[in-house]
This record gives structure tokens, C-alpha cells and sequence, in this order.
């Protein structure tokens, strides 16, 4: 059974084998026993990648502050520079429009002369 992959064009799965080597070893009462130590395993199998993935995230957890500080201080400075690039077009707006206005009444002035 050790060395058993597949029945009947099936694949067998470890679980499976184990199962079957435990029922050979001891009938209904070890098959159920090799069950609970395999609830047990994946259970503690669990616990240890949640607690890989807390460490991870305790671990990440100043670089993620940084560069959300990073960023903060990109927004800040990106909205500063909009800013005064929206003030300066309204400058160059009242520019033209002053300009305009003063072309367009030396137009007028001379077409009453």
C-alpha cells in the first residue's frame, strides 16, 4: 500500500493511505484515532501559518506606515503644485483677457476716429 498511487485510474491521496494503514494496523478504532491526529495536524498546520501571516504583517507594518507617509507628503505636494498651476493659468486668463480687452477697445477707439 506504501507505494500504492493509483487504484483503478484513480489517484490515492495520503490521507487516504494513511487511513488505510491505520484500519490495517488496528480495525475501526485506529482508523478513528489516525482521523483525530489528522484533524489535529491540519489544525495545528493552521495555527502556524496564522501565525506566520500575523508576524508577516507585524513585520511589514513600518515599511507600510512609511511609505503611506511617503505618499502623503506626494498627495500633499501634488496638490500644492496643482494649485499653483490652476492659479497660475488664472493669472495668464486675466492676462489674455486684459490684453484682449485692451487690443479690442484700440480697435474700437480707431474705428470711431
Amino acid at each position: 500500500i506504501d507505494t500504492l498511487k493509483y487504484l483503478d485510474e484513480r489517484p490515492i491521496f495520503d490521507n487516504e493511505k494513511r487511513l488505510a494503514l491505520a484500519w490495517g494496523r488496528g480495525g475501526h478504532e485506529e482508523e478513528s484515532q489516525e482521523r483525530t491526529r489528522m484533524q489535529e495536524e491540519k489544525q495545528q498546520e493552521l495555527k502556524r501559518d496564522l501565525a506566520r501571516w500575523k508576524e508577516l504583517q507585524e513585520r511589514g507594518r513600518p515599511l507600510k506606515e512609511q511609505r503611506e507617509k511617503e505618499w502623503m507628503v506626494q498627495l500633499e505636494t501634488k496638490k500644492t503644485e496643482d494649485e499653483e498651476i490652476r492659479q497660475l493659468r488664472i493669472s495668464r486668463q486675466q492676462d489674455f483677457m486684459t490684453t484682449e480687452g485692451l487690443v479690442r477697445d484700440e480697435v474700437v477707439v480707431e474705428e470711431y476716429r
